[in-house]
Order: C-alpha cells, then structure tokens, then sequence
C-alpha cells in the first residue's frame, strides 16, 4: 500500500520511521482538518510536508491504473464472478458449516470459559451462600426440635433458608443472561449455532457451579443446626440443588420471554411470590382454601420444600411408631436411639397432642417421608417442564430490534 500511494507523482514519500497507517490516512485525507487545527505552530510544517502537494482523485487514478485493468480481467474470469461450465454450482448440503457435534463442543467450551471469568457472578453466588449458611447455623445452633414452638421454627427455617436461597439465585442469574442473549439473537440470525445446543449448553454450565454453591452451604449449614446422618445430609444437598438449578433456569426463561430485563424480573418475582405463599408452610397445607389448592399441586417450590421437611423431620418407620404408640407412657421409652422424627412434640397444644414429629408434620403440613420419591420425581419433571418452555421461547421469540 505504501509503494501504491508513493508511485502517484504529488503524493511525497513517507519519513522514515512514520507509522504507516496514519501516514495512509494524511494522504487521502481522513481526518486532516482536524489535524491540522491540533497541530502545533512549530509542528506545521513537519506535518503538511506528509500530505500531497496538490489534490488528487485517488479514485479517477485508480480506475485509470494497470491495477484496476488486472482485477477487471481477473473477475470475468469463469468460477469466480461468472458461470463455468466446468464448475459445479455451490451447493450447501446442510444449514450451518459445522457439524452437531462440533456446535456442541464449542458452545460448551465457549460457556463453561464463560463462567470461568466472570467471578463476579459465581464468587457472589459462593459467598451469599456461605453466608446464610452461616447465618442460619448461628440463629438455630443447638437447637431443640422437640417441642411445639421448636418443631415450628424448624420447619420456619426450612422454609426462610429455601426462599432466600431461591431468590439470590434468581436475581443473580438476569443480568447474565440478559447480556448473553443478545449475542445469542446475533449468531442465532447468522446460523451460527442450532438452538438446541446453545440451549444444552446454557443448561448444563449450570449445573457444577450450582452443586458447589449447595454443598458449601449443606456443610455449613446441616451441622450447625443438629441435622444428623450422612445419607441424609447428602440427599438434602441434592434437593438444595435442583431447588437452586430451578431459579436459575427460570431466569434463563424469563429473559427469553420478556422483552426486558425489568420485565423478566417482574416474572420472575410474581413466579416466586405466589410459590413462596402456597408451597404449604404458612398457611399450612392441610389450611389452605380450596380454591387454591391446584395452585400448592403446581408450585414447585412445594416439592422442594416438602422433600426437605420430609428427610429431617419425617424419618420414623412404622415399627417404631407401633411401639411409641404401643407404649402406655410416653416417659417410659427412651427415644435416644430413635431418629428426630419419632420424638414426641412437647407442650403442644391439647388439640394436637402428644404426637410424634413425622405424625404433626404429616397432618398439619401434609407432608409425609413415605413420598419423598414422588415429591422427588415431581421436582424433577417440573424442571425438565420448565427447560422445554425455555427452549421453545429460544426457538420461536426474538425481542432484537432493528
């Protein structure tokens, strides 16, 4: 380029040791009036010496030039601007470039570097986690569960710890995923990537962070407030987690259905706000009106909370039931061996009784241990239900304006 410009006769040579490019630029002038008003009185003359001596049509020389004649030639050429009949007309075989595998592979690459430098998102997520691990361990360390106002506030910290924890998850995922979506409507019109591996992709980067973020609150947090058993810890980190997985996937889905991201978090919130208030803790399940009552059957937030109440507060075989119920007093049997759901309910009211944990918990909150698998099941397949409406509002909506 530097050669072409300083072949043309009233174009001067370039100083040695002057940047190219902005050499390139002086001579056909971009931006040379407002260098000339920056330059100063004493570096004036230094500058204009760089620029032609008089004004000259690069294009009229460039048509007029054995250049322009070559690339005039080459282009009639047959197989580049023109037919060839010994050329197969291009033909793509298939929508994108890369294979299904490849789009997979990249796209998951491409997300979990993604979450890798962006702490921001995940280092908070860590952190407010530990924290109300810690928080929740404090206020209810040593504990008792066995009396009326214990077994009530144990099941209020079940409740509060899964509210909070579904909320930070929710509101720390939108501004995220808001950010990604508009490159995803960018590629997505280009063919770039099929939909359903970005959307796989999306999904899945998810999941170890998630599971990390549970486990370092479970081990804070089960301890701390007397929750004993090692299976029992590890399902109820489990259940932690998928409740976790679910805001941050409605997140995802609220930003692909509304317009903005104020809008999705008022989804969001209305979502939660109404599953929060029917998930069967207050009011109690067995309490709430009928005309509400399909609403607990549909609300997710129900089967993680009743999955969670049933492993710490529901464990007692029928065998030991059989035998406190058996027992002519109560004071007479020792319960020290028996799990925290065969204890009996101190000082409870004369409406309720002296009453084992598991029978209070399943006769006012309607949550029963013998349903864990079913309340299990249900958490999963409400979040697979959720994922599928995610997918189809990546495939079938775009709120890009142009």
């Amino acid at each position: 380029m530097v050669e072409y410009f300083e072949s043309i006769a009233s174009v001067p040579r370039m100083r040695e040791g002057y940047n190219p490019a902005t050499w390139m630029l002086e001579v056909i002038g971009a931006g040379v009036d407002s260098q000339r008003q920056a330059a100063s009185k004493d570096g004036l003359a230094a500058h204009e010496s760089q620029l032609p001596d008089e004004e000259v049509n690069f294009v009229r020389y460039f048509n007029a030039s054995a250049s322009k004649k070559i690339l005039d030639d080459k282009s009639m050429e047959p197989g580049l601007f023109q037919p060839s009949e010994h050329l197969e007309p291009l033909n793509y075989s298939s929508k994108r470039a890369a294979s299904n595998t490849i789009q997979l592979r990249f796209l998951l690459q491409r997300f979990f570097v993604l979450y890798w430098r962006t702490p921001s998102y995940n280092l908070t997520r860590f952190g407010i986690t530990l924290f109300l691990g810690l928080i929740f361990g404090f206020v209810y360390l040593n504990a008792e569960y066995t009396t009326y106002q214990g077994i009530n506030g144990g099941l209020g910290m079940v409740y509060l710890s899964t509210v909070f924890i579904a909320l930070v998850s929710f509101g720390s995922g939108l501004p995220l995923v808001y950010e990604e979506r508009a490159a995803f409507y960018r590629e997505r019109a280009a063919q770039t990537y099929n939909t359903v591996w970005y959307f796989v992709s999306f999904t899945l980067v998810e999941i170890p962070y998630v599971f990390a973020g549970a486990l370092l609150f479970t081990v804070v947090y089960y301890p701390m407030v007397g929750f004993v058993g090692f299976a029992e810890a590890v399902f109820y980190w489990v259940n932690v987690a998928i409740m976790i997985l679910f805001e941050a996937y409605l997140a995802q889905l609220a930003i692909f259905v509304a317009p903005s991201m104020e809008m999705a978090a008022i989804i969001g919130v209305l979502i939660n706000a109404i599953g929060l208030m029917l998930m069967g803790f207050n009011p109690p399940a067995l309490q709430i009106p009928r005309g509400y009552k399909w609403i607990y059957a549909i609300v997710p937030h129900r089967y993680a909370f009743s999955v969670l109440v049933a492993i710490v507060f529901g464990d007692c075989s029928d065998d030991q039931l059989a035998e406190i119920a058996s027992a002519g007093n109560m004071t007479s049997l020792d319960f020290s061996g028996y799990p925290l759901g065969c204890q009996i309910v101190q000082n409870a009211p004369t409406s309720v009784g002296e009453v084992p944990i598991k029978s209070y918990v399943q006769e006012v909150f309607g949550i029963k241990h013998e349903h864990i698998a079913e309340y299990f099941g249900i958490s999963i397949g409400i979040l697979l239900v959720f994922l599928s409406f995610t997918l189809m509002a990546m495939r079938f909506i775009n709120h890009q304006q142009r």
